[in-house]
């Protein structure tokens, strides 16, 4: 709580992962002892185990990994619990193009996506791995999702 409460003049988008998601309560009480919106999530296998969270009020947002949370569907039914917890969300990837563009047809897909995290910004060779990325990725921030079959990718 305390570390909290230092990062709340910086006006950080979010906190993330102060402990195991598991603790909800934990979660809970840290939420209202500071203003910094706190975040859980990468983790965490189905949707309907992000409920309890939600439930308790101890997130703001959940930050789910397609790969682990059990794929675009639960994804989607994640996204669907969150407007009605009133919870953003920020999808978590931190794997191969194609994972990338799987997050990013989901987040596309979802009202309430803030952000779709990613690593390779710095990573030449990330584009090769795939046929059909655009290059660079983001542009101004954004992501152009393709409109060809499948993710877009070859």
């Amino acid at each position: 709580i305390r570390f909290a409460r230092r990062l709340e003049k910086y006006n950080i988008a979010w906190m993330e992962d102060i402990s195991p998601w598991q603790y909800t309560n934990h979660f809970k009480k840290l939420a209202e002892n500071t203003t910094v919106p706190v975040c859980t999530g990468e983790d965490i296998y189905l949707a309907e185990n992000f409920r309890p969270l939600m439930e308790k009020h101890g997130v703001s947002l959940v930050h789910p990994d397609l790969l682990t949370i059990g794929g675009a569907l639960e994804t989607k039914k994640l996204g669907d619990m969150c407007e009605q917890y009133g919870v953003g969300m920020a999808i978590h990837m931190a794997e191969s193009p194609i994972a990338c563009m799987a997050a990013i047809h989901t987040a596309a897909a979802i009202q309430n996506v803030m952000a779709v995290e990613f690593h390779s910004v710095d990573i030449p060779w990330w584009n090769d791995l795939a046929r059909g990325i655009a290059n660079p990725l983001f542009k101004d921030g954004f992501v152009e999702v393709p409109n060809t079959p499948g993710l877009g990718i070859e």
